[in-house]
């Protein structure tokens, strides 16, 4: 199951499965609705975003097709779209300040910037690195981003991002990140390896 989301009024809570998505009452913890998600999926991603308009918010991947997906449902159970441009989603979105909607493609090294009401693209680039599980967007819509090493650069690490490309890389010279990102008021950036707690900062 993934990290359960709430609604704006907190009284749903949100849970992706397997292959479908449930509210539960807040209240009593009885099932609203339980949707199917759409396509041939093989897994839900790790969170649910619920945006600022109540939109639920899941990403799933289809790892034997190369195919990744966002879908958006509304309070109710109703599926609002489905925008199925990506290689592999890295993780569950993310949204920046103006409300859209960050996702990153993992197979093809980019990331898209969505329109929350209809799924359309409004922004997209291809990155340097390999996006990994994790991000997290500043007051600023800088993404940050954990990143998996390949075969040019066997690296893992944190990077900071924008539509236009890689802005600045941390290397990690023999470990990799794990979990998420939390990110301070000042856009210091925290994560952890297996034994390190990491604050990167201006």
């Amino acid at each position: 199951a993934s990290i359960p989301g709430l609604s704006l009024d907190a009284s749903q809570i949100y849970v992706a499965f397997n292959d479908h998505i449930m509210a539960f009452s807040t209240n009593d913890g009885s099932i609203v609705w339980n949707k199917p998600v759409p396509l041939d999926t093989f897994g839900l991603s790790y969170a649910i975003v619920v945006d600022n308009a109540d939109r639920v918010l899941v990403t799933t991947n289809r790892s034997i097709l190369n195919r990744g997906s966002v879908h958006a449902f509304s309070k109710s159970g109703d599926l609002l779209w489905t925008n199925s441009h990506f290689a592999m989603v890295a993780g569950p979105p993310v949204l920046n300040s103006e409300g859209n909607i960050v996702a990153l493609s993992q197979n093809n090294k980019k990331v898209f910037v969505l329109n929350p009401e209809n799924g359309s693209i409004v922004a997209s680039s291809t990155l340097s690195v390999t996006p990994d599980q994790f991000s997290a967007v500043d007051k600023n819509n800088t993404i940050y981003i954990r990143f998996t090493g390949d075969a040019v650069n066997p690296a893992y690490g944190v990077a900071a991002i924008n539509p236009a490309g890689v802005l600045w890389r941390f290397d990690l010279s023999a470990t990799r990140p794990r979990g998420g990102m939390a990110l301070g008021a000042n856009s210091t950036l925290y994560f952890a390896d297996e034994n390190t707690v990491f604050a990167l900062g201006d």
